[in-house]
């Protein structure tokens, strides 16, 4: 290791993070641990990342505009951290749905994070950081090919929860570098499609009085699946929404497109996949 760079805080307590999450995974599946023990894994491995590397000081909003404040940033940071992690692991049901989604998204954070100052300041987090993102992209390129179409390997609790995280680090260190930008948008915009499926799925079981800790076949991939289309062909959409929402991202981030129109091109196709699929 001579002659390397030594880690700085934001990488070591990615890695750290990383460490603990994929661990308590491991021995989860192992022993079944109760729910609570491995949400609470989560929210220490949130907490590590947030506290050790950079994150929005002011979280901006379409809705709320600017709110300042490092407290109220690091907590909003955190829970978000949990539920993008949460949200990749339940939608890690599909070969090379996750897998793929996670590596195209982290192709164009890395791009990000790496391409040098935009309009609404550096896109930060570093060139570790930013290497991260692409190394990351690199390991699931490799995996790919043996979990899609037919899988013979999987990710697991361990790689869906560690692909969450990490995505989610990565994109807090983009949202950093432009405090009064639009990078926070980034993984929103390119993770739609995951985040669309997990919150309408929650929110039409909450609605139905169903208990959200049972598992269950009810996410928008699973029925489309059940319902006629082929695992390869939903997938397929998935990765297209990823591409789409990069896109645009990349049009956000250069200041061509504003936030919130952005989100709704996003949500249109949202809306057309949940009418085709229910």
């Amino acid at each position: 290791l001579d002659g390397l760079p030594p880690l700085d805080g934001p990488v070591a307590g990615l890695l750290g993070a990383t460490i603990l999450l994929g661990g308590v995974s491991w021995l989860d599946d192992v022993h079944q641990w109760p729910p609570v023990l491995k949400l609470a894994a989560q929210f220490a491995a949130a907490i590590l990342v947030v506290a050790t590397g950079p994150y929005p000081h002011g979280v901006l909003s379409p809705i709320m505009g600017d709110v300042p404040g490092a407290v109220l940033g690091g907590v909003l940071s955190v829970l978000g951290l949990v539920y993008l992690t949460n949200a990749v692991n339940f939608m890690d049901g599909l070969n090379g749905l996750i897998s793929g989604a996670v590596m195209l998204a982290c192709l164009v954070l890395g791009g990000l994070m790496l391409g040098g100052p935009t309009p609404g300041g550096p896109m930060l987090g570093g060139p570790m950081l930013g290497g991260m993102a692409l190394i990351l992209a690199a390991a699931l390129a490799g995996f790919l090919p043996f979990n899609f179409p037919a899988g013979r390997i999987f990710m697991g609790d361990v790689g869906s929860q560690s692909c969450g995280l990490l995505i989610g680090a990565f994109g807090l260190a983009c949202a950093a570098g432009q405090p009064a930008g639009a990078a926070w948008s980034a993984v929103p915009l390119m993770l739609a499609g995951v985040l669309y499926d997990v919150t309408y799925t929650l929110v039409r079981r909450w609605r139905r009085g169903a208990r959200l800790m049972e598992s269950h076949r009810e996410h928008l991939y699973q029925l489309a699946t059940t319902g006629g289309l082929s695992p390869v062909a939903v997938t397929l959409v998935q990765w297209g929404f990823v591409l789409w929402g990069g896109g645009i991202a990349l049009l956000v981030t250069r200041g061509r497109l504003a936030a919130v129109t952005a989100m709704g091109l996003v949500l249109l196709p949202q809306l057309g996949w949940t009418w085709l699929v229910r």
